[in-house]
């Protein structure tokens, strides 16, 4: 999953931003957020990290989806013209229910309608579409998928290039620790859905008991360039089960190591990291053989003692070098762990400055960078990995006092980057949006517009000003100032944005100049010299 970068405005009255910035400023948007009545309040669920919404470019809108009363769906747009929320929708798709597993996940069509699917916890699997395409308004056509297939943890994959649509989820069946997932599919937009196959099945097979598959997320892949498959889904899963004859037959007691996998949509069937072909169905013989990421070792947390071996949540995505990288929850080093593919095998880490491995909340890759977003008190702080395999933080952000969900948005335009909910506190759906260091306006450029902002602070005091009311007149390296310092970080990022020989020279040449300054006077010489790189 990628995201670029686009020229918007962003209200810089709900600025939020990290102490320090590093690549990237964070902007909450917009002033209004999505409220729901004392009727129907918003509900914590375990949705997975992974289709919470979309940016639909042909609306220039962001469609989000999110629980409220009952667990009854809802969605709800943001219009990137007008730049207000819409009213939310709700789409009661299952019989009003209290159990957090019946989420729901939100997601395009191949003919521009809205479509969601849900399931009642180890029972119905359900299908929503919106009436109309690019839009929430109208009826919603609601079906069960089957009859009753036992399903949890539903989770969608749609082609891009044909419309398709597949859903992956786990069937709860005998004994209670076997719950393989399957896969239903739909050709004609939702209209009609195959018989259930399996996707990853271990057949009651393994000694330990762990026959029960949690997948931990899939995320879209337009195009495995290592694999040369087209495009297609990175998965990433957990076993879990009773532990063996010891202990009997028990629903989840105990997890064990983290898989990868990516499923083709061009043919259905699932490849290893080094590109064997596992078929359509992954078998506990293909798993440990080619699937295998990161062995976690002898048995040890257990799930009533609120310490496992290996989280429910994972994901994957692509690194700069085209590989595949798993982030995952540890909780024998206590971090969420990042395991990198070489080419060759996987690699394992826990890098330095993760959280604790609960904190984990989303991963996705951004402007050639990846990105993990994880859970920090009542915000959420949003690190970048570096070349080294450290972390680096980009921001902190508390726009809720109850953040207890962070998701990053697929397919995400720059207003609809992080989605935030608070499902304690009455109620409100949250997003922020990145903008480049540099950018002091808020439109994602970084331009001469911006260039004046840092002349005309210069020197200025801001020591008495938060990091964000600072960072908005030129203060660049988190120090309370604008100084050389904060000049040379302009600089270096102006050309960043502008390779072309002498375009930071001409730019200030062309700016208007009120009167001499140290950072003119700055200027001029490194427009002479062509050599002026302070703080680089």
């Amino acid at each position: 999953m990628s995201f670029h970068a686009a020229t918007v405005t962003v209200s810089l009255a709900t600025f939020l931003i990290a102490a320090i910035p590093a690549r990237a400023q964070v902007f909450e948007w917009p002033v209004e957020t999505i409220t729901t009545d004392a009727q129907t309040p918003l509900q914590l669920d375990f949705r997975r990290p992974m289709a919470a919404g979309y940016y639909d470019t042909t609306a220039d809108q962001t469609f989000v989806s999110f629980t409220g009363a009952n667990m009854i769906p809802h969605v709800a747009t943001y219009d990137h013209v007008t730049n207000v929320w819409g009213s939310p929708v709700s789409v009661p798709m299952q019989p009003p229910t209290t159990d957090a597993h019946d989420y729901s996940h939100i997601f395009q069509l191949g003919d521009g309608r809205i479509g969601l699917t849900t399931s009642r916890h180890n029972q119905e699997l359900y299908f929503a579409r919106s009436e109309n395409p690019h839009s929430i308004e109208g009826n919603w056509t609601v079906m069960e998928i089957g009859n009753n297939l036992n399903a949890t943890n539903p989770m969608p994959m749609v082609s891009q290039s044909d419309g398709s649509i597949s859903i992956l989820y786990r069937e709860t069946t005998s004994p209670t620790d076997y719950r393989p997932i399957n896969i239903v599919r739909s050709t004609d937009n939702g209209a009609t859905w195959s018989s259930p196959q399996p996707a990853i099945d271990y057949e009651s097979s393994r000694n330990d008991y762990l026959n029960e598959i949690y997948l931990g997320a899939m995320s879209y892949e337009a195009d495995h360039p290592s694999l040369t498959l087209g495009e297609g889904y990175h998965g990433t899963w957990t076993i879990a089960g009773g532990g063996g004859s010891e202990y009997g037959h028990q629903h989840g007691r105990f997890h064990k190591n983290m898989y990868y996998a990516f499923f083709s949509l061009a043919d259905q069937n699932w490849y290893a990291a080094d590109g064997t072909n596992l078929g359509t169905n992954i078998t506990d013989a293909d798993a440990e053989t080619h699937a295998l990421v990161f062995d976690s070792g002898a048995l040890e947390g257990t799930f009533d003692q609120g310490n496992l071996d290996i989280g429910y949540f994972s994901k994957a995505v692509l690194d700069d070098g085209g590989n595949p990288l798993v982030a995952f929850q540890n909780g024998k080093t206590n971090s969420i762990d990042i395991a990198r593919w070489d080419g060759i095998q996987w690699n394992v880490t826990t890098p330095a400055a993760t959280g604790k491995p609960w904190a984990f909340s989303d991963l996705a890759f951004v402007d050639d960078k990846v990105w993990l977003l994880e859970k920090e008190g009542n915000g959420s702080r949003v690190l970048e990995l570096q070349s080294d395999g450290s972390w680096a933080d980009i921001a902190f952000y508390n726009p809720v006092t109850n953040a207890r969900q962070n998701f990053f948005i697929d397919n995400g335009h720059p207003e609809a980057f992080i989605l935030s909910v608070d499902p304690f506190t009455g109620g409100g759906v949250y997003a922020v949006s990145t903008v480049p260091v540099g950018d002091f306006n808020g439109d994602f450029l970084i331009d001469a517009a911006d260039w004046v902002i840092l002349r005309d602070n210069n020197h200025t005091d801001l020591s008495a000003l938060t990091p964000e009311a600072a960072y908005l007149l030129g203060d660049l390296d988190g120090a309370l100032d604008n100084d050389m310092r904060d000049f040379g970080l302009f600089r270096d990022a102006y050309e960043a944005a502008h390779p072309a020989a002498e375009a930071f020279e001409a730019m200030v040449a062309s700016a208007s100049v009120p009167e001499p300054s140290s950072i003119l006077l700055l200027a001029a010489g490194a427009a002479g010299l062509g050599m002026w790189r302070l703080g680089s």
